[in-house]
């Protein structure tokens, strides 16, 4: 999939929208958000209603943190 404007790549993400209504770029609003725990991208904007998200094939799955960082250092 070609980038969109002001992305450099898309491969990364595991899910774009590909709802007809969210076809055409819209600038100057977010076009990139988290679904089932993997990067996904909607053209249109993330975080408008109404987006019908189709698995990429690629993508990394985002692992929450299970700890704080400063829960770890004090041996919790």
């Amino acid at each position: 999939m070609k980038g969109k404007p002001g992305i450099q790549s898309t491969e990364r993400f595991g899910y774009r929208c590909v709802a007809p209504a969210h076809s055409a770029a819209k600038p100057g609003v977010d076009h990139i958000t988290i679904y089932a725990r993997k990067w996904a991208f909607c053209a249109f904007d993330s975080t408008a209603p109404g987006h019908e998200w189709r698995p990429t094939g690629s993508g990394e799955t985002l692992v929450p943190p299970t700890r704080r960082a400063k829960d770890i250092d004090r041996g919790a």
